[in-house]
């Protein structure tokens, strides 16, 4: 997921600007995507709109600076590949599961102490010792971890499908630094012109 967002709306100021200085407009375009991806990390992604768990979305976060001649296009976005939740925590959706019959929410033992899944629910069926159990058993849309003299630990909820609502927080980061953003766009214009 990439939200492009070029230096279009400075192009009556860049016009007035020799096409030479237009390449020295690229590292405030840097600068305003850090700007960026900062503000996400910092005022979106650590409780305000998503809690983090492991912070892989944080690191999946990024901005890049494209130059095709006088062209400069900044980008800011999510890694797909490192964190393919980005987009349904943006847009909303509803997730639905690809290669068996139900999603597994892991929830109880399943779970570390901040929140993130020790295992899956295949891992501990196959290999209930190699996690703290005798068997495991399924009963009423729940898998359960058992072992002798003691209740049955409820390990995994199953469920056809999971529908998230949207909570932007790549959107909103960068609506509320646009304007900074081309704040530092016309302080940049205005030192080139004035060398001019």
């Amino acid at each position: 997921m990439i939200v492009e967002i070029d230096a279009r709306d400075a192009k009556a100021a860049l016009d007035r600007v020799p096409a030479a200085l237009q390449k020295r407009l690229f590292p405030v375009l840097n600068r305003w995507g850090l700007g960026v991806v900062g503000h996400i990390k910092a005022n979106k992604l650590d409780g305000q709109v998503l809690n983090h768990r492991t912070r892989t979305l944080s690191r999946a976060v990024f901005h890049r600076v494209e130059e095709s001649g006088e062209e400069g296009t900044l980008e800011v976005g999510v890694d797909l590949a490192k964190a393919p939740y980005g987009r349904v925590h943006e847009y909303g959706g509803t997730i639905r599961p690809k290669t068996a019959a139900h999603l597994t929410i892991p929830i109880g033992r399943a779970l570390t102490a901040s929140g993130v899944a020790r295992f899956r629910a295949r891992q501990v069926i196959a290999s209930p010792a190699s996690f703290g159990f005798a068997s495991t058993f399924a009963r009423n849309g729940i898998i359960f971890g058992t072992n002798k003299g003691a209740a049955p630990s409820p390990l995994f909820v199953l469920k056809d499908s999971v529908t998230l609502k949207a909570r932007p927080y790549l959107s909103t980061g960068w609506n509320d630094k646009y304007e900074w953003g081309l704040s530092l766009l016309d302080e940049a214009i205005d030192e080139i012109v004035k060398e001019t």
